[in-house]
C-alpha cells in the first residue's frame, strides 16, 4: 500500500491516471491520494483505481499549527466524507486562500518584469479541475508554453514565491491542531500525522486531542 501520495491537483508531478499505473508497476495494490489540502483529484483517483483493479482510500494531508508551541503538523485523514458541511467549507477556504496567493504574486511577478507572456487566465485554463493552484501550476504553464525548462525551477520560485509568500495575507488561517483532528473525526474519518520528524515528543497529547495514528516508514 501507499497511503501517502500527491498528484497535480495540489503540487505532485503526476495525473491520478500516472500513479495509478506506477503503481501497477510496483505491485502496489492500495492507494489513497493525499493531496495537500484539496480533496479534488480525489473522484479522478478512484476511477483510475477501479479501472486498475487498486483499492483506493479517501485521503487528504492537512497542514495545522500548534501555536502555542510553535510546531506545524502535517495531518493525514483518511476516509472522511468531504461533503460534511463544515469540512466542505474548511476545503473550500483552503482552495481560495492558495489559489488566491498565488494569483496576487503572480500579478506581481508580471509587474515586476520577473514573469512575461503569460496571463492568469492562461494559468487557469492549463490546468482545468484543479482548485488549490500554488506555484507549481504557475511554472508547469510556462513549461507548456515554452517558457521556461525544469533547470529554471529554483530562480523562478526564489524570485516570484518562496519566502515571498509571507507578503500576502491569508484570508483564512489554518485550523490549529486540535481543531483539525476534531474535524476529521466529526466528518467520519480518522487521523495520522505524516513525517512527525523532531515531533514525537507531543505524540501523547496528540492522541489525546484525537490522534489515530503516525507515519513510520515512507
Amino acid at each position: 500500500a501507499d497511503l501517502h501520495l500527491h498528484s497535480v491537483y495540489s503540487d505532485g508531478l503526476k495525473t491520478p491516471a500516472g500513479l495509478c499505473r506506477m503503481a501497477v508497476k510496483a505491485h502496489v495494490s492500495v492507494l489513497s491520494l493525499t493531496d495537500h489540502d484539496t480533496t479534488t483529484g480525489n473522484a479522478d483517483m478512484r476511477r483510475e483505481c477501479e479501472k486498475e483493479g487498486l483499492d483506493f482510500i479517501f485521503g487528504c494531508e492537512f497542514s495545522s499549527p500548534w501555536r502555542e508551541r510553535r510546531i506545524n503538523f502535517h495531518i493525514v485523514g483518511f476516509d472522511f466524507d468531504p461533503e460534511y458541511p463544515e469540512m466542505k467549507e474548511y476545503l473550500a477556504q483552503r482552495s481560495f486562500c492558495e489559489a488566491e496567493q498565488t494569483r496576487i504574486l503572480f500579478e506581481r511577478g508580471l509587474a515586476e518584469g520577473l514573469l512575461h507572456d503569460i496571463t492568469w487566465d492562461e494559468v487557469l485554463d492549463y490546468n482545468r479541475g484543479v482548485t488549490w493552484l500554488c506555484n507549481n501550476h504557475v511554472f508547469n504553464t510556462m513549461k507548456a508554453k515554452g517558457l521556461a525548462t525544469d533547470l529554471d525551477y529554483m530562480n523562478f520560485f526564489t524570485t516570484v514565491y518562496g519566502k515571498r509568500r509571507g507578503e500576502v495575507k491569508p484570508p483564512y488561517e489554518f485550523l490549529p491542531i486540535d481543531k483539525m483532528l476534531r474535524l476529521i473525526r466529526d466528518a467520519g474519518g480518522f487521523a495520522v500525522v505524516a513525517h512527525p520528524h523532531n515531533q514525537l515528543h507531543a505524540i501523547p497529547e496528540l492522541v489525546s486531542m484525537g490522534l489515530s495514528g503516525l507515519e513510520v516508514w515512507y
